[in-house]
C-alpha cells in the first residue's frame, strides 16, 4: 500500500512539473516585450488558441521571434488561428519568419475566402498556388507591384489552362495601363479571371476586374466605386486639398430691398461673416479690430 502511495505521488509531481514547464514556455511568454505591447487582445487570445493547435511549435516560435514578421503579427495571428486546420498552413507558416509581408498577405487573402477554402500553398499541374477553393477556383495573390508585370500576365494565363477560374488578389491598386491589360486577358479567356483589391489590414475588398461566376470574399465587405470616389461637394474637396480653410464665393450679387434699409455698417458686417475664412466666421463685435481688418480687408 505504501509503494502505491509513493507511485501516485511521483506521478502527480511529474504532472505538476510538466504543466509548470508548459506554462513557462507558452507562446505568450516567448513574445519579445516590444512586440507584446503592440498586440491587441485578439492577437493574444489567438496565441492561446495556437498553443493548443497542431501547428509545429518550432515554426510558431520562429515566427514570434522574427523581425520580418513582427510588424504583421497583430492582424495575422487571429487569421492564423482560424486557418490552423487548413491544408498547407504548415508550409505557408514556414516561410513567414523570412518573408513577413508576402506571407502575411497570403494569409489575409486565404482568410478572406476561408469559408470556401480547401488548401493553401497547393500545386496544380506543377505550378505552386497561393490557394484553392472548393469549386476548383485558383487564388493568386500579390502584396506589392511586381517587377515584371508581363510575367504576372503569363502566370495567370498558365493558371487558367484547362478551363480553370482564377482570382488575382492585389494588395495595391495597379496602374491604369496594367489594369487594362488584366481586363483584356480576362475577356480573352471568357471571364475566367477576376481581380480583387484586398488590403492587408482592413475588412473590405473591391472588384477591379469582374469575371463570370467567380466567388467573392465571404468575410469582407464589398466597397462600391461610389464609396471610393465619394460625394463631397466641390467646396469640401477644395478645403480638403488646401491648407487654408475655403472661402465662400457669392454666386449672385447682393440685392437690397427698398424696405430693408440696411445700413452700410450692417452690410459690411454681413459681408465680413460671409467672405471671411472659417476661423473668423463669428460676429465682428466679438473679434478684436486687428483680426477683423486682417480677415476682411475692411478698415
Amino acid at each position: 500500500m505504501g509503494h502505491l502511495r509513493v507511485a501516485c505521488c511521483l506521478v502527480l509531481a511529474a504532472t505538476v512539473v510538466a504543466s509548470s514547464v508548459h506554462a513557462q514556455t507558452s507562446l505568450r511568454s516567448l513574445l519579445p516585450e516590444p512586440t507584446r505591447l503592440t498586440l491587441g487582445r485578439d492577437a493574444l487570445e489567438a496565441l492561446d488558441h495556437l498553443d493548443r493547435s497542431a501547428l509545429p511549435r518550432p515554426t510558431l516560435q520562429a515566427i514570434l521571434g522574427s523581425r520580418s514578421a513582427a510588424p504583421y503579427l497583430a492582424c495575422t495571428l487571429p487569421r492564423i488561428a482560424e486557418l490552423a486546420g487548413v491544408a498547407g498552413m504548415e508550409d505557408l507558416l514556414g516561410r513567414f519568419a523570412s518573408n513577413g509581408q508576402g506571407v502575411a498577405y497570403e494569409i489575409a487573402v486565404a482568410h478572406a475566402y476561408r469559408a470556401n477554402l480547401t488548401s493553401v500553398s497547393a500545386f496544380l499541374r506543377g505550378n505552386e498556388l497561393d490557394g484553392m477553393l472548393r469549386s476548383g477556383t485558383v487564388i493568386e495573390s500579390k502584396s506589392a507591384e511586381p517587377r515584371r508585370p508581363d510575367h504576372l500576365l503569363l502566370q495567370l494565363r498558365r493558371r487558367a489552362e484547362g478551363g480553370q477560374k482564377v482570382i488575382l488578389a492585389l494588395g495595391y491598386r495597379p496602374a491604369a495601363d496594367f489594369l487594362q491589360k488584366l481586363r483584356a486577358l480576362s475577356s480573352e479567356l471568357g471571364g475566367r479571371i477576376e481581380v480583387h483589391h484586398i488590403p492587408l489590414a482592413t475588412s473590405t475588398y473591391e472588384v477591379l476586374v469582374e469575371g463570370r461566376g467567380i466567388e467573392n470574399p465571404c468575410s469582407r465587405r464589398l466597397i462600391r466605386p461610389s464609396e471610393i470616389k465619394g460625394t463631397a461637394s466641390p467646396l469640401a474637396v477644395a478645403g480638403a486639398l488646401s491648407d487654408q480653410p475655403p472661402r465662400i464665393e457669392l454666386s449672385t450679387p447682393l440685392r437690397r430691398s427698398e424696405s430693408s434699409r440696411v445700413t452700410p455698417r450692417e452690410e459690411r458686417s454681413w459681408l465680413s461673416r460671409a467672405l471671411a475664412p472659417r476661423a473668423y466666421q463669428r460676429s465682428p463685435r466679438s473679434l478684436p479690430r486687428s483680426n477683423l481688418r486682417a480677415s476682411t480687408g475692411y478698415r
